[in-house]
């Protein structure tokens, strides 16, 4: 059915994605609260607060480059000793010399970590002469700096990024990142608000300093990922970046949610509040509908048509201008108004954002012109079908296989009715069938046999979850116990029954209601990322108990690994977590085979060998248990009761 896939889909942990344990000094709870209290601070003393990111940023520095000279000064002085004392010291010299030389590659390559440039198609002035002389004016108003590549993509977005080309050194490559969708949309002005958004994050002394922050916050993150992949490193550096990284993280998010104030001040500065404002309305709403309604409206036409449109960006231009002034937009607005400002994302909420500008919330009207109308004139028809025919190239072979998926479920949904009328359906054959009647015909019909499912399966909690679903497409208020049926049953479908409940709420105007059901909806994300912030951590402290593993299931893992000759030992067990106890969290403890100086390539291969190659039984943890960073982890594992594997 679809609950525990679901399930394991909410939870993001699959099997392929886990790489071997990595630690982390801070959980979310303490970092939402470490934010919060860096808020205060930085609001009592702007200055003294920015001291103190500078002083951490520097520490970071200090950390890479006096390991980076310690190191250094090891090689140098082995190869001193090797050629005063060459028969005595050449075997182990040349021995540390090799490893050491490796941790001060990857710290080189770290130091020199360079951010992707982004993607999309490049504009030149000649090509577009109005946009660049406006963009050249926007910058002039704020003071910004040069923006040295203009680049069009197929996304609803804009954004400015700065790719340093000497990594942690700088000389930054400013590139201002355009969506075609966006400019087809918003008005001259609410265009000019946009960019100058962007501009505003590089403009002044503030723009300056919150650039090189935010420049650092990303490298850091680069090259902690850097250390991760480099297990040599790791020894030398986890222990610090685990600290340091989500530290500076916390301080770093303090200025960019305030950068993201004063951007939108040099929105207003350069095209009003009023008009900032409603730049900021249409953007959130127009990108919620893309979302919720413009694509799910185009994968159902997938079912119906065997080739994907030849003019997507057209069709999408022309529904965007039409949604603005629907119920659905009006819609989208309210539920985007009721976020609150939350720690997942440096930008603030809608209304924060309208309250700070001084304005109301209110739905712009559609533009009679757009912005890529006045400024891409002459070239957004060809961008346009130049967007639509890159897309239609990627999607037209998968387009295809599903049409024709759709056509076999057709063909299927015919059979399980002759079948029907021929004897009684088993639980698997009347899902199915009430699923592709849904499907390819009517959503009454399915509900009746939804219910019939259920009436045969009260239990099953994805039953109780669409037969809800279903009854309050259709405004029967009835679907609400259904859904808490279904997740009282199985808390996967909260994210979804939560959402159907607030849909229902507002399509039937009694928005007070859905508040309830918003909160819920927050309460369990919550809950979710403290669940993932779990089950992505060892640390010492946790506890573990045995994996009671049924026996079938215990002689499979046994078998894969002993595959493996470099295993001497092997041990599983299941971590205690505290958020949704029903889902495992095994751990697997490898002790390889090493010899004097470390098993060489062959011991840094294998685990991710085993990731991808041995089929575990749920979520699970691999871990060498001669790291450095995870010996801790040995005693308790061996502890645990049947751990021992191999």
């Amino acid at each position: 059915m679809i609950g525990w896939a679901r399930y394991f889909g909410e939870l993001n942990q699959l099997r392929r994605g886990w790489k071997w344990g990595k630690l982390m000094d801070m959980t979310i709870a303490e970092y939402e609260s470490l934010v919060t209290r860096l808020e205060r601070s930085a609001e009592r003393s702007p200055g003294a607060y920015k001291a103190k990111v500078v002083g951490l940023a520097l520490l970071g520095y200090s950390y890479i480059f006096g390991v980076l000279i310690v190191l250094l000064a090891l090689v140098l002085g082995l190869g001193a000793l090797v050629l005063i004392k060459p028969l005595l010291l050449a075997k182990i010299g040349f021995k540390l010399l090799i490893p050491l030389a490796v941790v001060i590659g990857v710290c080189a390559k770290a130091i020199w970590v360079r951010l992707g440039e982004p993607e999309g198609r490049a504009l030149t002035p000649d090509e577009a002469p109005e946009l660049f002389a406006e963009l050249k004016r926007i910058r002039k108003d704020l003071g910004a700096p040069r923006v040295h590549e203009v680049i069009i993509t197929d996304d609803f977005n804009a954004a400015i990024t700065q790719v340093p080309r000497l990594g942690l050194f700088g000389w930054q490559k400013n590139n201002l990142i355009l969506g075609l969708p966006l400019m087809m949309t918003l008005t001259l002005d609410e265009f000019r608000a946009v960019v100058a958004h962007e501009m505003g994050h590089l403009a002044g002394n503030h723009g300056k300093f919150s650039a090189w922050i935010y420049r650092l916050r990303m490298t850091w993150y680069r090259i902690k990922a850097s250390f991760d992949d480099g297990q040599n490193a790791s020894m030398l550096f986890n222990r610090f970046f685990n600290w340091f990284v989500p530290y500076f993280g916390a301080y770093s998010f303090v200025l960019a949610r305030q950068d993201e104030y004063e951007a939108d001040r040099s929105a207003a500065e350069v095209s009003g509040a009023q008009v900032a404002g409603a730049a900021l309305v249409k953007t959130h709403v127009l990108g919620a509908y893309l979302g919720e309604k413009f694509w799910p409206k185009l994968f159902e036409r997938n079912q119906r048509e065997e080739e994907a449109p030849r003019r997507l960006f057209v069709e999408m231009h022309t529904e965007l201008n039409a949604s603005v002034e629907s119920a659905d937009a009006q819609m989208l607005l309210t539920q985007a108004l009721q976020r609150q400002t939350g720690f997942d994302d440096t930008h603030p909420s809608l209304s924060d954002r309208l309250e700070a500008l001084g304005v109301e919330a209110e739905l712009p009207p559609p533009a009679e012109q757009s912005a890529g109308d006045v400024l891409l004139a002459g070239v957004h028809e060809g961008l346009t079908e130049e967007f639509s025919r890159a897309w239609h190239a990627s999607v037209r072979r998968k387009w295809q296989e599903i049409h024709a998926e759709s056509r076999s479920g057709r063909e299927r949904l015919a059979e399980l009715r002759e079948l029907r009328g021929e004897r009684e359906l088993g639980d698997q054959e009347l899902w199915q069938l009430a699923t592709l009647t849904e499907r390819f015909d009517s959503e009454e019909e399915a509900l009746e046999l939804f219910q019939v499912y259920l009436d045969t399966y009260p239990e099953d909690a994805d039953g109780h979850y669409v037969v809800g679903r279903l009854l309050l497409s259709q405004d029967d208020e009835a679907g609400l116990s259904c859904l808490e049926t279904a997740i009282e049953k199985n808390e996967a479908h909260t994210p979804h029954a939560c959402r159907d409940a607030v849909e229902f709420f507002f399509r039937n105007d009694r928005r007070a209601e859905a508040q309830r059901w918003i909160d819920r909806h927050d309460v369990y994300q919550h809950r979710m990322a403290e669940a993932r912030q779990e089950r992505n951590t060892l640390k010492p402290g946790d506890t573990f108990f045995g994996a009671s593993l049924e026996p079938e299931q215990l002689a499979q893992l046994r078998s894969q690994l002993d595959m493996y000759p470099t295993i001497e030992e092997a041990y599983i067990a299941c971590k205690d977590v505290r958020h949704f106890k029903e889902v495992p969290l095994y751990v697997l403890g490898i002790v390889p085979h090493t010899g004097l100086f470390g098993g060489g390539e062959e011991v840094e291969e294998l685990l991710p060998m085993i990731l991808d190659e041995v089929e575990f039984p749920g979520e699970t943890f691999v871990i060498n248990l001669k790291d450095s960073d995870f010996s801790w982890l040995r005693t308790p594992l061996e502890q645990a009761s049947g751990s021992r594997i191999l």
